[in-house]
């Protein structure tokens, strides 16, 4: 089992037609290189859990929520690769929220892109 232990937030963000937004994740880093995907990411020491969740979807997708429920858990081994190429395995845990906008305008980072399906 790696060192490492990283608490991950994930957000599944859905609109009132049940459809669930996606981002491409950056190309070459993270743990789903250049893969569509939920927006989420890790939660910073001292940080809390809800406040994560928000941070990382605004820092993603440009968007504020208006609810975030929880809905799972899960946890997983994933090799990381960094900025600088360099490779590591994780001991992820991925906590799953149900999250609603508090609007429809979507703004992702420039390193990623979004669709909803």
């Amino acid at each position: 089992m790696p060192e490492q232990t990283r608490l991950i937030v994930v957000a599944v963000v859905t609109d009132d037609d049940r459809g669930v937004l996606l981002c491409r994740m950056a190309p070459d880093r993270g743990v789903f290189p250049g893969q569509w995907a939920l927006p989420g990411g890790g939660v910073e020491p001292g940080e809390r859990i809800e406040a994560a969740l928000r941070r990382e979807v605004r820092e993603e997708i440009g968007i504020e929520l208006s609810s975030a429920t929880p809905l799972l858990f899960k946890d997983a081994v994933l090799e990381k690769t960094f900025e600088d190429g360099r490779r590591e395995p994780i001991h992820m845990v991925f906590l799953v929220y149900r999250c609603r906008p508090a609007s429809s305008t979507v703004t992702p980072s420039p390193t990623r892109s979004t669709k909803c399906c």
